[in-house]
């Protein structure tokens, strides 16, 4: 067998198994973006369920500070009567 084919033959063998790992790179980054993409869309569900949330929050507590003030309202409307009877 001649050099030059050997050459030729390890150049090729070389230029195939190159072909192969660029193929195989080119599959991890779209896997990689694939990836990326689930991640984002994972956390811009998180960021919306969060906002949810935090709005059902923000709702209960002003629902919580409205009784109250309306328990305290009705307190003092009821010391004011009180007070009102034992005047009289």
């Amino acid at each position: 067998m001649p050099f030059a084919t050997i050459i030729v033959a390890i150049i090729n063998n070389m230029r195939v198994k190159y072909e192969y790992q660029m193929v195989k790179l080119s599959d991890i980054v779209l896997q990689n973006r694939e990836l990326k993409d689930q991640i984002d869309s994972m956390r811009n569900t998180f960021n919306e369920n969060f906002r949810d949330v935090k709005r059902e929050l923000n709702s209960e507590k002003i629902e919580r500070i409205t009784a109250s003030q309306s328990i305290a309202s009705a307190w003092s409307k009821l010391r004011e009567l009180e007070r009102r009877v034992n005047e009289e």
